[in-house]
């Protein structure tokens, strides 16, 4: 069987789609499954992507190009958020298992099965509908193999290290400002931040930089899980990343940065899985990230955290995932 992957990314639409698909990409390699990856996106897409094969192209906007790529495989996964019911409904018709990642329902989908791995996946109110499956949930989250094999995470007493990440892009230039307000208030501690290659900001980045600040340019999945375990606390946007700071048992100061994000952020805080410090555009958010650093200060507060986190997301969704949709092809059900 072959699995096309249908995605897309780049500086302007940041790499979270990409990365939630390596993940399953790769899991799906572990069980001697071939895939490739059509993307539409930029130059940026090539690091994240690293030898795996990939073609760039505008499926999104193409149907008949989307099926034409689509033809002869076993599985088709999509992960979009620009591409219309249309080119779903074509690949739907054009494979034996159509696959969509989906994070807010954000359309009817045609006969296929529906993977939301988010924490408040089951409360969304999925409709049932003949020929769709879901598989709803943490369970089913993909995260990159280095976030698999993760020990339970030992709370030291004091606030060491720091780290700053918005994605791979930083599409609301938050890390300079966020940096600027760490480095002010917390001269002594390390800081950690996150330079993604869609980045365009790096030189406000450095220039707000003080003797304690450390770049980590686009990491890999290895070197971000090693930057996350060094880390005591995370100040980062409400992604995918967060379920590699949970993962981790990363306590985590959130701040929003899409209006999507506000009901997934919902069932963070309801978890008690993190601290949300406000919208990326609400006036006095820098003082209210330094007040939530300061109440994680109690170890035993952060402790809490990072036990939630780690129960929450055990680091299997691609295998368990790749297991399900495998053994759902091979028996032609979905």
């Amino acid at each position: 069987m072959e699995v096309v992957f249908f995605t897309e990314g780049g500086k302007e639409a940041g790499l979270g789609h990409i990365s939630r698909c390596v993940a399953l990409f790769d899991a799906l390699s572990g069980q001697g499954i071939a895939s490739q990856m059509v993307v539409d996106g930029d130059d940026s897409v090539a690091y994240v992507l690293g030898e795996r094969p990939f073609t760039v192209s505008g499926w999104n906007r193409d149907s008949d190009a989307a099926a034409s790529m689509a033809c002869g495989a076993g599985m088709a996964v999509v992960d979009s958020y620009r591409a219309p019911l249309g080119v779903y409904a074509a690949l739907s018709h054009a494979v034996g298992l159509p696959v969509y990642f989906d994070d807010d329902l954000r359309l009817d989908y045609p006969p296929g099965v529906v993977v939301n791995g988010s924490i408040q996946a089951p409360g969304m109110g999925y409709p049932a509908k003949e020929g769709v499956t879901y598989l709803l949930g943490p369970r089913f989250i993909p995260l990159r193999s280095a976030f698999r094999d993760v020990l339970p995470r030992k709370t030291r007493d004091g606030i060491g290290t720091i780290m700053i990440t918005f994605g791979g892009d930083d599409v609301r230039d938050l890390t300079p400002v966020v940096l600027g307000v760490l480095v002010k208030r917390y001269p002594e501690v390390r800081k950690k931040v996150i330079v993604g290659k869609g980045f365009r900001n790096e030189e406000r980045i450095r220039a707000c930089a003080d003797a304690e600040t450390a770049l980590v340019i686009a990491p890999d999945d290895r070197a971000m899980a090693e930057a996350m375990l060094d880390s005591d606390i995370c100040v980062t946007a409400a992604g995918q990343t967060l379920y590699e700071l949970a993962r981790t048992g990363t306590p985590v100061v959130v701040v929003g940065v899409a209006e999507n994000q506000a009901f997934n952020i919902s069932g963070w805080i309801d978890g008690g899985l993190i601290r949300f410090a406000g919208w990326w555009h609400e006036p006095g958010l820098g003082g209210k990230i330094a007040e939530y650093i300061d109440a994680l200060r109690d170890p035993q507060a952060r402790s809490a955290m990072s036990a939630a986190g780690q129960a929450t997301v055990d680091g299997r969704g691609s295998e368990r995932l790749a297991e399900t949709l495998c053994g759902m092809a091979e028996h032609g059900a979905h």
